[in-house]
């Protein structure tokens, strides 16, 4: 085997190590809902996130007037928040804003909400298309991990062994 061809072979096998490794799964979301005073919209991944995943969010109200509050809740936030106990779940826009966007890290392992809301009690009257979209993103270190452990030992021997091949070749000649 020549230079090239295990120059060739080596990259190959590291290049494919990474594209292994370097894996992300994303749950994504886009509406647009009519809100007036009072309403929320509530977007939620069926599955629970852990400390591997962020919350990429955004929102453009249609009006001029009507800005959009945004929550982030776990499960139990979001049950205290839907039967009414109080406003509950960690606020990153505070209804003032046409359109924002942000991105979440998730601090635990929950179901997660997303809850746009318009609680600006001048829009009472005033109705209101808002678009939203919610990325659930989780990468998955684990899967990262795994391919490094696998990957780079699986990589070390098939190019030691290329090695071992083209020495022994090299002492037949």
């Amino acid at each position: 085997m020549n230079k090239k061809s295990m120059f060739a072979l080596l990259s190959t096998i590291i290049i494919g190590s990474f594209l292994i490794v370097n894996y992300e799964q994303a749950n994504g979301y886009e509406m647009t809902y009519r809100m007036t005073y009072g309403n929320f919209a509530i977007v939620w991944d069926t599955n629970e996130l852990g400390t591997n995943s962020y919350i990429n969010w955004t929102f453009r109200s249609f009006s001029n007037q009507v800005g959009v509050k945004v929550q982030i809740m776990d499960s139990y936030d979001f049950w205290r928040y839907n039967v009414k106990l109080g406003d509950y779940g960690i606020m990153v826009s505070d209804g003032l804003e046409l359109q924002d966007s942000g991105i979440f890290d998730i601090p635990y392992t929950s179901k997660w909400y997303v809850v746009f809301s318009i609680s600006d009690i001048d829009a009472l009257n005033i109705r209101t298309d808002v678009f939203v979209k919610v990325d659930f993103i989780t990468e998955s270190r684990t899967k990262m991990i795994l391919g490094l452990s696998i990957g780079l030992p699986l990589s070390i021997l098939t190019v030691s062994s290329i090695i071992f091949i083209a020495m022994f070749k090299r002492k037949k000649k």
